[in-house]
């Protein structure tokens, strides 16, 4: 009879009270655990992770953040689709700001050891990367299946803003199109109350990128006040004369925007499908915590210029 393999968990703490529920959906999974690693209070990202790794003994493990919740089911799912050849396993969980997004990880620890986790801006997906280059593979669960629950401090607004705004560094840094008008649209078609502080982040992350591993607790952020400030004066229902912009320029949206204090921010796109409507958001959003729109127009055609291939002059176009 095949023996089954054992699973670790590393699990990554700085403080949260929701450490005790991560925990306990650790404990009810119907696939057992066979040791729990918990790192607490240490920082970046990757310092805290690389400290866990250490702790494990079993030839997978499963890192699990503090702000998760797993499916009873979960370890099973992952292991059930992890092969020889693969490194990484990645599941969905299902966000109350994005819906079903990619979160728990069940990785190979020989992988992981070989590969040690780096200082850069998105240490995950650099190791995937580097992994992937020597012939690992990685395996993502698709939708529907998700196999747990995110639940972040969305409700405070400092939070939401320093977490999108280095998610916004990262597409940047990734220079991938696609992915990153997914993200733009959903959170502009979300009816999250804390939508507009992820997408003023996001925006400021992407045309002000950060370097490093800034996965951290939020500092103080002066960005975040001036955003405050301009979210306050402004209404937050969209005339309707104005949904028809997904035909306009970023730079004129952008202006638009600055020059009318009572227009609401971001753009409610889902009454304006086409295209280019996650552009008219990302330009709304801009406009929170930026009033230059010039060095913002160059930056995101050079980005735009690594896209689709097929419609990069298309894209390019727009931006004029």
């Amino acid at each position: 009879m095949k023996q089954e393999p054992e699973i670790d968990a590393v699990v990554l703490s700085l403080g949260e009270s929701t450490l005790p529920r991560a925990i306990q959906s650790l404990k009810e999974q119907s696939y057992p655990v066979a040791r729990v690693v918990q790192i607490e209070n240490v920082s970046p990202f990757h310092r805290a992770f690389s400290c866990g790794v250490p702790g494990v003994s079993a030839p997978f493990f499963l890192q699990l953040d503090a702000d998760m919740v797993l499916d009873r089911n979960c370890l099973s799912e992952l292991l059930r689709k992890m092969q020889r050849s693969v490194a990484v396993v990645v599941g969905l969980l299902r966000d109350p700001l994005l819906g079903p997004i990619p979160g728990v990880k069940l990785f190979r620890t020989q992988t992981v050891r070989t590969l040690p986790f780096r200082d850069v801006l998105s240490p995950d997906t650099d190791f995937l990367a580097r992994a992937e280059n020597r012939g690992w593979g990685t395996v993502f669960i698709r939708v529907p299946e998700t196999v747990g629950e995110h639940r972040p401090q969305y409700e405070s607004s400092a939070y939401t803003f320093h977490k999108f705004r280095l998610e916004g560094s990262r597409y940047r840094a990734r220079g991938e199109v696609s992915p990153f008008r997914w993200y733009v649209r959903n959170l502009s078609e979300s009816l999250h109350p804390s939508r507009y502080w992820a997408l003023a982040g996001l925006a400021l992350g992407f045309f002000e990128p950060w370097e490093g591993d800034k996965l951290m607790p939020h500092p103080h952020d002066p960005a975040h006040e001036l955003v405050r400030e301009r979210l306050t004066n402004r209404r937050l229902t969209v005339p309707p004369s104005l949904f028809g912009w997904g035909v306009g320029s970023f730079d004129q949206v952008y202006r638009r925007c600055l020059n009318r204090p009572d227009l609401a921010v971001p753009l409610t796109v889902a009454k304006s499908e086409g295209p280019f409507d996650w552009l008219v958001t990302l330009a709304a959003a801009r406009s929170l915590s930026s009033s230059v729109p010039e060095p913002d127009c160059q930056t995101l055609k050079s980005f735009l210029s690594q896209g689709i291939v097929e419609t990069w002059r298309q894209w390019y176009w727009w931006c004029k």
